[in-house]
């Protein structure tokens, strides 16, 4: 419908009531322009199923009109939109309608947006007793409300609407929207129900069914019993829930082995097993997931608004695949609008991504949580996250031991800005980056922390890579190994401030420990030291186009790194990064006040080690002066003096006198802490004579 200089009279106002109006349009359903006055407009069912608005009203020439017991719904647009501000009078009054849309924003005034009717209400003065549900239409064009939240919310207006769009008697507490219906022979479900074979609920389906007729009074937790659930289901808004009125689906025996939801999908469009759309204060947890679709593999999808979502203890398994697609995701979440995001201790295993939050671009998600996850083999993006308000990404594991795709991101963060923690997690195995960040904004009173982390690739890319707009970083205590061509850690400094990286262990391979990108980023870094920079490769750093070969010249051409050292950090492992070298057990600058403790929890001292694990070298003697190889000597074998030395470094010059004999062994000689000009390290024959010795 659209009206255009539809001017009513003040002593008889003209009514517009009881209809359904819908459209499937980039433009308003229901369309008032100039000049509308003396108009009562109440109790329409609107919905719009594509991009535009359910109503639009512009408010110019335009006087003394009301807007009540409407039901505006929009699939992406606004629910409601109002142009001309200055239209004194223009609407006397806007109040005790749903306004709900499935997008971004429900209402846009002028030129302002705002996600949330909270938000609509503060800023326009409008709708007090406003509601935002979704009203649950018969159909796309048959607009008959179901949704018991909206059932008895209206104004009486039992003078001017006596009866519904069918004739059916209005009440003193009205439904909203065209349809007077009842939910009061409704029962509000709360409390705890079993699904499943012979349970309250026979599958999942008919608990939300139940949910969605009837609405939730209190918390309701649905308990699902041993067995595989071979069922798809879509989870929408539910009335009467809330921060307190949570909905729970977990298994009943709280061992996420015995339940099994799975379906075969076999589209792009129905590529999920759970689908939220619209959902908020949800929780599915201790269940597994097996989707077993040819070509499409997701389990979760998520859509629409998202609001307070959380996913715990999901065992989700995927078939493994060599391929770069999202319709092979464990859990995607790519609503309009999010808040609350919550992932914590769920293991997934295969597929080509894990789990992708993206958020949005002018709205972004606060309240995410990534917590405990363990993600194994995931062929391209096992955690990916964009357009984040901050966030806690604490505590994950992700492993890969396979073939991963080469741009492999093992975390990735794009486009957040706020405090963001990303701590104790052990992310290893990547053909790609253990770690990539771009646009990744912290706060200058409360700066982001990146600390006592485990970061291992074997690749050709930087292990750990930041790339443009990092603010207001603090990067310490983290080990960092690239065992094949790449950088340990690369940072392109371009639009970024305040950084400081203090406290951690670079070690590559045969390429640079630290690269730093875009030398006029002033501020970029404003501390860099402390660290421990080891390559075995021909550079130790590369500053924008020119590589330096030793810590003596990266700290002369950079300024960076007075009180770094350099020394093979004797990893136990290529991926388990537990360092022993004695140089950096005590190496380090107090950073007490804010990494306490080590990646396992251990304390750290004042003088403490680098790198993500605390450990002592107390107990340890540097050796010194000469010593005897070989059968009844000190060291048996070659490899058992080397390991002495590994273990307890040096502090002196150091002979090694072998006896006579052949030694039938092979050994390396790493760099070793403590050698110097000075502390020298000498394998000679015992007697002076080379042919006595093999």
């Amino acid at each position: 419908m659209r009206l255009y200089y539809f001017g009513g009279i003040d002593t008889q106002p003209s009514i517009i009531a009881n209809n359904f109006f819908h459209s499937n349009s980039s433009y308003a359903t229901v369309y008032l322009i100039y000049g509308v006055t003396y108009t009562n407009i109440y109790h329409n069912s609107i919905n719009n199923t594509s991009t535009g608005e359910a109503f639009h009203f512009n408010r110019y020439q335009s006087v003394d009109n009301r807007i009540v017991n409407n039901i505006f719904r929009a699939n992406t647009g606004y629910a409601v939109e109002y142009q001309t501000s200055n239209a004194v009078n223009s609407i006397v009054e806007s109040d005790y309608n749903n306004l709900f849309t499935s997008g971004s924003f429900i209402g846009r005034n002028v030129s302002t947006t705002y996600g949330t009717l909270n938000e609509w209400q503060t800023a326009t003065g409008f709708e007090a007793n406003a509601v935002s549900f979704d009203p649950q239409y018969q159909s796309d064009i048959n607009l008959y409300a179901s949704a018991p939240g909206i059932a008895s919310a209206g104004k009486n207006l039992l003078s001017v609407v006596p009866a519904d769009i069918d004739g059916a008697p209005r009440t003193a507490t009205p439904s909203l929207g065209a349809s007077q219906y009842s939910a009061a022979a409704l029962t509000p479900l709360a409390g705890s129900y079993t699904v499943g074979v012979g349970q309250t609920y026979t599958t999942i389906n008919a608990a939300i069914t139940a949910m969605k007729v009837n609405g939730i009074s209190g918390a309701v937790t649905f308990l699902l019993r041993t067995q595989t659930f071979d069922e798809q289901f879509i989870l929408p808004s539910i009335s009467g829930s809330s921060a307190t009125n949570t909905i729970t689906f977990q298994s009943q025996s709280g061992n996420a082995a015995d339940v099994t939801l799975k379906f075969t999908a076999s589209a792009s469009a129905t590529n999920y097993v759970a689908q939220l759309s619209n959902a908020s204060f949800v929780t599915f947890k201790n269940l597994s997931f097996t989707p077993d679709g040819a070509n499409y593999n997701r389990a979760i999808q998520v859509v629409n608004r998202a609001d307070d979502l959380t996913f715990e203890n999901l065992r989700i398994t995927l078939p493994p695949i060599a391929a770069v697609t999202e319709e092979r995701t464990a859990i995607l979440v790519r609503p309009s609008l999010s808040t609350n995001i919550r992932f914590i201790n769920n293991p997934i295993t295969g597929g080509s991504h894990g789990i992708i939050h993206v958020g949005n671009s002018t709205n972004r998600s606060p309240g995410t949580v990534f917590t405990g996850n363990t993600l194994t083999d995931v062929y391209y993006r096992p955690a990916y996250f964009q357009y984040m308000a901050g966030g806690i990404f604490n505590n994950n594991t992700i492993t890969h031991s396979g073939v991963s795709q080469g741009d492999y991101y093992g975390l990735g963060l794009e486009y957040s800005a706020g405090y963001t923690e990303i701590q104790r997690n052990r992310i290893t195995g990547a053909l790609g980056h253990a770690m990539r960040l771009y646009y990744f904004c912290g706060i200058d009173t409360q700066p982001s922390i990146i600390a006592n982390n485990f970061f291992h690739s074997n690749s050709s890319y930087a292990t750990v890579y930041l790339i443009y707009g990092v603010t207001y970083t603090n990067i310490y205590h983290n080990s960092i190994n690239n065992t094949s061509t790449g950088e340990a850690f690369n940072f392109n400094r371009y639009q970024s401030v305040d950084n400081r990286i203090v406290n951690n262990i670079f070690r590559a391979n045969t390429g640079y420990a630290v690269e730093y990108q875009t030398s006029n980023a002033v501020n970029s870094i404003v501390e860099s030291d402390y660290n421990n920079l080891f390559t075995s490769g021909s550079f130790i750093g590369r500053n924008v186009s020119t590589t330096y070969g030793t810590l003596n010249e990266w700290q002369t051409a950079t300024g960076f790194e007075a009180n770094a050292v350099s020394f093979d950090p004797q990893y136990q492992s290529d991926i388990n990064l537990y360092a022993s070298a004695p140089g950096i057990a005590s190496a380090g600058k107090n950073l007490l006040s804010v990494v306490p403790a080590d990646i396992d929890g251990a304390p750290r001292t004042a003088t403490p080690s680098l790198g993500a694990s605390q450990y002592s070298a107390a107990a340890l003697t540097p050796l010194a002066g000469s010593y005897t190889v070989g059968v009844g000597q000190t060291y048996t074998t070659i490899n058992a003096a080397i390991t002495a030395m590994k273990v307890n470094g040096i502090s002196g010059a150091v002979t090694f006198l072998l006896r006579t004999q052949t030694f039938d062994e092979q050994f390396i000689l790493p760099s070793i802490s403590g050698s110097s000009a000075t502390n020298t390290i000498t394998f000679q024959s015992q007697s002076g004579n080379a042919a006595d010795v093999t």
